[in-house]
């Protein structure tokens, strides 16, 4: 659910922000709500002001790690976002 609404915000697909709605509104009450607070504003803040995916050369990046790529691409972490 998350990474099609990132698919939505950032490439304006419609598919994506559907799969995303029909797939959260299957989620039980406690997941949804923790999606909804906590998620999705994530969401929409690193599609919007991070780097476009779809530009990316991924095959350049396979030995990276996961937080360079992250720091690269302009990505807060999930867990980091929360805290602040």
């Amino acid at each position: 659910v998350t990474v099609k609404y990132f698919e939505g915000i950032q490439f304006g697909l419609p598919m994506c922000v559907t799969a995303g709605i029909f797939g959260a509104a299957r989620l039980r009450k406690n997941h949804r709500r923790r999606f909804l607070t906590q998620h999705l504003p994530w969401i929409v803040e690193q599609a919007t002001k991070g780097r476009f995916f779809m530009a990316i050369d991924w095959e350049n990046h396979w030995e990276e790690t996961i937080p360079s790529l992250q720091e690269q691409f302009g990505i807060t972490p999930l867990e980091s976002y929360q805290s602040s």
